[in-house]
């Protein structure tokens, strides 16, 4: 029966089966029902088939598992796939992760590709199953061998992360190689990813480029900010900033916040597009709304700026908080200077010296120096001519030339003359 099947092109050709006219959907559904009932697996998978997607017949999952079963208990590998995946998304037969490993690795044994893939997956997060970043490998492992792009994509993660084998950068490059020359989207992205930090290969901004591009063009919102950035800095492909900008452009349409940012400098510089505040601003503020403190902070810069037609100190305040209680230490320190002239916000030394010594805390030279002054003044602060020779040498150290000049008068006048060893030694 079964060769009488595969001669009229009954079981090569059962996708098209929504092409068929109702005659001949008739006559093979006759022949299959036939099959079946002889025993016939490759039948009873075809019956499963046009029961699930209502060739024929009218639709029904019960029947279409009924004969999954029935094909799966017979050896056919498809059947157990299917059958593994009703399991495993709970249609009809119930839920059971148990049952869908059950059935996916007798698939796999069988030598089902996407049967190991899924098995693999399914120990991977100990799903139905003892959890083995080994075994998962393993399994990911004959599947790739076997030409399985999802599969290399997996193993080249496994690798990458040292999970469940010896951690190797060239074996993930590697499999993520073979994936990528598939077209598999992801492994493209780490491949590029590879290339431009050297791992696992010969650094080449180059072959990042490639592989960033072929990833972008399929709409990946890494890829694409990556591929900017490269056009910007001139790395790889030749420096561009209209190509820059294309490409932030489309990541942040895909809703990459650094490319929201990167694209609204781009419009606040006019790097290759027309200069325009209102773009800009309108970019930082959709960052800064995701929470990107370096938006916050830029979006501050331009409101607070007095040549810009939309100065607005009292908001400028507002985004340089949210930035400065994230910790980014410019914005804290324009935070400082906004307390301590009273720029959009009630004058207060006070707040002005809290801001200014998170950001010195930080290494930010010229808080350092702003603090030092305060603590020189007794503005906001206790006057101390120690802490203030403190902050002066610290960023008089990082060659801030204001520090050095009042810290040269300050020990020139006598003061601070005893504290400068205590200075020295903090």
């Amino acid at each position: 029966m079964i060769k009488r099947l595969v001669d009229r092109g009954y079981v090569s050709s059962w996708s098209t089966l929504s092409d068929w006219s109702r005659h001949e959907l008739e006559t093979v559904l006759a022949d299959w029902r036939s099959a079946a009932s002889e025993g016939c697996a490759t039948a009873e998978y075809c019956l499963a088939f046009t029961y699930r997607n209502g060739y024929g017949v009218v639709q029904s999952n019960e029947e279409a598992a009924r004969w999954y079963h029935r094909s799966a208990d017979h050896g056919f590998t498809n059947a157990q796939f299917d059958l593994a995946g009703f399991y495993a998304n709970g249609q009809v037969v119930g839920q059971n992760d148990v049952e869908a490993v059950r059935w996916y690795k007798k698939a796999a044994e069988l030598g089902h590709a996407g049967a190991q893939v899924n098995l693999g997956c399914f120990i991977e997060e100990g799903r139905g199953v003892a959890q083995s970043d080994a075994e998962a490998a393993r399994w990911f492992k004959v599947a790739a061998e076997q030409g399985e792009a999802v599969a290399q994509y997996n193993l080249g993660n496994i690798f990458l992360q040292g999970r469940g084998v010896v951690q190797s950068n060239v074996d993930a490059a590697q499999w993520f190689t073979k994936a990528a020359e598939q077209g598999h989207v992801a492994a493209q992205f780490n491949l590029g990813n590879l290339y431009f930090k050297g791992r696992g290969v010969v650094q080449s901004e180059v072959e990042a480029a490639r592989w960033y591009k072929e990833a972008a063009e399929k709409g990946i919102a890494a890829a694409q900010f990556n591929l900017g950035v490269l056009h910007k800095n001139s790395c790889g492909p030749a420096q561009s900033d209209v190509e820059a900008a294309r490409w932030f452009k489309k990541a942040a349409e895909n809703g990459h916040t650094k490319a929201l940012c990167n694209l609204a400098d781009f419009y606040e510089n006019g790097r290759g597009v027309t200069k325009s505040e209102a773009k800009a601003t309108q970019l930082y503020e959709k960052a800064a709304d995701q929470g990107d403190m370096q938006a916050q902070f830029s979006l501050g810069y331009m409101l607070s700026n007095r040549k810009s037609v939309l100065k607005n100190e009292v908001k400028a305040v507002q985004w340089y908080k949210k930035a400065a209680h994230q910790n980014l230490a410019p914005a804290q320190f324009n935070l400082g200077g906004c307390y301590a002239d009273g720029r959009g916000v009630a004058q207060s030394d006070e707040e002005a010296a809290r801001w200014f010594r998170m950001a010195a805390e930080q290494g930010m030279a010229r808080a350092q120096f702003c603090l030092a002054v305060l603590y020189e003044e007794g503005r906001g602060v206790a006057q101390n001519d120690i802490e203030a020779v403190r902050w002066y040498k610290r960023a008089a150290d990082q060659g801030d030339e204001d520090a050095q000049h009042n810290l040269n008068l300050l020990v020139k006048s006598g003061r601070g003359l005893s504290s400068v060893a205590v200075a020295e030694n903090s």
